[in-house]
């Protein structure tokens, strides 16, 4: 309720208006500020190896209502991470007046575990009882954590302006009984993980053994697993910091189908969404490649469209503050060319209707962009 002095009517008039008009400026403003932090970007799995075509596909997103562009971590055959190619991304994103995120992956380095076999995490095979090896970096290994916050530190060096943490920074179920994860375990919990107390009943599915009851110890121990991952955000996060005081770090949303709550991505990727928002984490982040889906599971388009509505609610959801979620939306074709316009923008209406993200248009190296229609799409998300 607005209270006005006791004067002249016209004098009330004039203050009344003017605060009305001083409202509706902070609104502006305030929503305007809102638009301009959102994320609207354009994500590459790879750019052309040639130089000249990276400064071509570069120059070709500038004034298309982008601010920034996404690039996985360069890895090269071995499956080592080629850092060569990162100041040459950064110079012509900056140049075309785009910011550059990296994504940083957190345990999937296959080069870096040929040399290093001890760096490399356990888990239980259900099915036949036995430990086996994830292909996966323990967490729990300092020598593997130092290495990934050097790896950190050296990419910020380049001037990126954020690291989003890869989709493989979880702990799935069985994970995480490398032979460093269960030293820590002994010394912090004075206890051995026993897959007889984590996993009460167990039935075969068509994709593998299904855990259908945990057991009373299985909470513990997912604790524990959640706590490592908040240490090393925090500790790569101090590590690109050093070197760029503005670095900016994201991590990914864990998505569980058919609905994601807190619980059940605590239980099934050792993660928790408040404890990172108290960490002030930059970003929040999901790929959405709803073509994939459609082909792996073998739905209707309609089915596929809904899946990606209802993923998109989910991630906004668990996270709770919209503007700093980035959604990656499939945009290119098996072949590699650009989705057709119309349905660009379908899925880009069906994420909005989840609430003002981020959004981020996974692309081809090869992928030709209409700087009118993109222009249109992303200047349409950035309204009320």
């Amino acid at each position: 309720m607005i209270v006005l002095p006791k004067t002249n009517c016209r004098a009330r008039m004039i203050l009344f208006l003017t605060m009305v008009l001083v409202g509706n400026f902070l609104a502006e403003t305030a929503f305007a500020q809102t638009s301009e932090q959102l994320v609207r970007a354009y994500y590459f799995k790879w750019m052309p190896s040639d130089y000249k075509k990276q400064e071509l596909l570069v120059a070709s997103l500038r004034d298309t209502g982008a601010n920034t562009l996404i690039l996985e971590l360069p890895m090269n055959e071995q499956g080592y991470p080629d850092l060569r190619k990162i100041p040459n991304s950064v110079y012509l994103a900056h140049q075309a007046g785009l910011e550059i995120h990296i994504v940083l992956p957190t345990r999937q380095y296959p080069g870096i575990l040929s040399r290093h076999g001890d760096w490399e995490d356990n888990r239980y095979a259900l099915g036949s009882g036995t430990v086996q090896p994830t292909g996966k970096l323990d967490l729990f290994n300092r020598a593997a954590v130092e290495y990934l916050t050097s790896l950190a530190k050296e990419i910020a060096s380049y001037s990126v302006d954020a690291l989003l943490l890869g989709p493989d920074f979880y702990y799935a179920p069985t994970e995480g009984i490398g032979p460093a994860a269960l030293e820590q375990t002994n010394i912090d919990l004075k206890w051995a993980p026993d897959p007889r107390t984590l996993f009460q009943k167990v039935r075969r599915g068509a994709e593998g053994t299904i855990i259908e009851e945990y057991g009373e110890d299985y909470g513990k121990w997912t604790g524990f697993k959640r706590d490592r991952l908040l240490y090393v955000f925090d500790q790569i996060r101090k590590a690109g910091r050093s070197v760029k005081g503005g670095l900016k770090l994201g991590v990914p949303i864990p998505i569980v189908m058919p609905v994601t709550t807190a619980d059940r991505i605590f239980t099934q990727f050792a993660y928790d969404i408040n404890a990172f928002r108290k960490l002030n984490t930059d970003y929040y982040w999901t790929a959405i490649e709803y073509r994939e889906i459609r082909t792996r599971l073998n739905v209707t388009s309609r089915q596929s469209m809904e899946l990606l509505s209802r993923i998109a609610n989910s991630a906004v959801t668990a996270v709770k503050m919209p503007d700093q979620v980035i959604l990656a939306l499939q945009a290119t074709t098996d072949t590699g060319s650009v989705i057709p316009l119309f349905e660009m923008e379908e899925i880009t209406g069906l994420v909005r209707s989840s609430g003002k993200t981020g959004i981020a248009y996974i692309m081809g190296p090869n992928a030709m962009v209409n700087r009118i229609f993109m222009k249109k799409i992303f200047n349409v998300q950035a309204q009320p």
